[in-house]
């Protein structure tokens, strides 16, 4: 532990990661993690957070580092410099978190991936690819943000545009029936 870090009540440094492979019954056997935990100079772990050991080598979270209360960082996992996790998340075994990168409330990121610098995971998404440098990402899977907003904006309008597409398909979708297709790329009236 690092000159300055701030380790709070009930946080554990080094328990073995989660890492289990089967005997030949299918039975869980525990992965030895014989490696360690480095939180560096100026780090904050919050209360009730788990960073869990490295099977070898070393979880590290990295100098000046905010990991949250309830967080929990994986085996093998980095935290880069200044980079800042919300409470209630977690940064899956062998992933990385890059310098001054950002993980929202309730948000994950899955094994093996990198957030890269300066990118930011909104609350509540999902990781399962690597993030760019510098991006922001949002939703289950987690999408470049202005994309997510689209779909959101699209998904509030979905009711409307399936009983529109059920009434046009009766009637075959004969302009000035009804149906859609005399206004399928947008007309007067039309607030699709």
């Amino acid at each position: 532990v690092g000159s300055g870090a701030r380790i709070y009540a009930g946080a554990v440094l080094g328990a073995p990661g989660f890492g289990h492979a089967q005997d030949e019954n299918g039975a869980a056997v525990r992965v030895p993690h014989l490696g360690g935990v480095v939180v560096e100079e100026g780090a904050e772990v919050g209360a009730n957070t788990t960073v869990d050991r490295a099977t070898f080598g070393e979880t590290v979270v990295g100098p000046r580092a905010r990991l949250d209360n309830l967080v929990q960082i994986g085996h093998n996992a980095r935290v880069g410099a200044d980079a800042m996790v919300a409470a209630q998340s977690g940064l899956s075994g062998s992933s990385e978190l890059g310098a001054r990168a950002r993980m929202g409330g309730q948000s994950g990121v899955a094994d093996h991936l990198r957030v890269g610098d300066g990118a930011a995971v909104a609350a509540k998404s999902a990781v399962f690819s690597d993030v760019p440098e510098g991006a922001v990402v949002a939703g289950i899977p987690a999408r470049p943000i202005a994309l997510w907003r689209r779909l959101v904006a699209i998904e509030g309008r979905l009711p409307r545009l399936w009983g529109r597409l059920i009434r046009g398909a009766g009637d075959g979708g004969r302009p000035g029936s009804g149906g859609t297709s005399g206004r399928a790329h947008g007309g007067e009236g039309d607030d699709d």
